[in-house]
């Protein structure tokens, strides 16, 4: 993003103007002399911390002559800047220049700090919907142990937070409803990023499923049954004890003729 670009270049020119290089793991970083043009000298060296020679140049020669660092180090014989290369942490430290001939004269002095990138900070949220159309987010921002924390009106994201430990930024800021969580040093810059309305749309709609099951029901008709059935068998008489049964039989017998009268017989048992 924009505001990242302008960051950094904010940072490359403070480093510029105190004289404290920093430069990514693996990178490559040029050392310059104060002045372009060098006059009366005899020998140009550049120098490590521990007053270690790394290069000679000669001037009436023009021959150069390496120490130390020869696979990973190169001079501009015309401007005379050492160029370190693939440089790692244990190549943190001060580079001096000097140039030699009646006296020695300080004509270059590099503070170098050899850095690893940021990480990928870390950005969570969480939001309550205030209106239909509106909601506030809470955002947190982390980045190396370090976490800074703000709230953003859906419709109005202003609020920048913003807090530096050592050489490390964190940034918490809104551009047009995208909120940045931008984790940076002086060498590499990484951000995240949430658009509000992802979390909380305008006018959104709020939308259910129903489901129903339709019984159907079906009136049931019982015929009741027009016929009666019986069932004819022998009787059983009862297993009681015995006692006089005072039952009257009569016996009905077939009459010779149509008119004749039924003669009933009466027995008492």
């Amino acid at each position: 993003m924009e505001f990242g670009h302008i960051l950094m270049f904010i940072m490359t020119v403070l480093i510029s103007s105190t004289g404290h290089v920093f430069i990514q793991t693996g990178g490559s970083v040029k050392l310059d002399i104060k002045n372009k043009t060098l006059l009366h000298f005899n020998r140009l060296v550049w120098m490590n911390d521990k007053a270690e020679n790394i290069v000679r140049f000669v001037n009436e020669s023009g021959g150069i002559k390496y120490y130390i660092y020869k696979d990973s180090v190169d001079v501009n014989n015309k401007t005379l800047s050492l160029t370190l290369k693939n440089v790692q942490k244990t190549d943190s430290g001060l580079y001096t220049a000097k140039t030699i001939r009646e006296k020695t004269t300080s004509v270059a002095e590099h503070n170098v700090s050899v850095i690893d990138p940021v990480d990928f900070p870390v950005l969570k949220w969480n939001f309550t919907m205030i209106s239909v159309d509106a909601c506030i987010v809470n955002v947190s921002c982390s980045g190396h142990d370090h976490t800074i924390s703000n709230s953003y009106h859906s419709n109005n994201c202003t609020p920048e937070e913003v807090t530096s430990f050592g050489i490390q930024t964190l940034a918490l800021y809104c551009i047009e409803n995208v909120v940045v969580c931008n984790y940076s040093n002086p060498v590499s810059w990484k951000n995240d990023t949430i658009e509000i309305h992802q979390l909380c749309p305008p006018h959104e709609l709020v939308y259910s499923q129903i489901k129903y099951y339709k019984i159907w029901e079906q009136a049931q008709t019982e015929n009741r049954p027009s016929t009666t059935y019986s069932t004819i068998g022998q009787h059983q008489k009862p297993s009681f004890a015995s006692e006089t049964d005072h039952t009257i039989y009569s016996t009905v017998c077939k009459s010779n003729s149509f008119s004749s009268a039924l003669s009933v017989e009466e027995t008492w048992v």
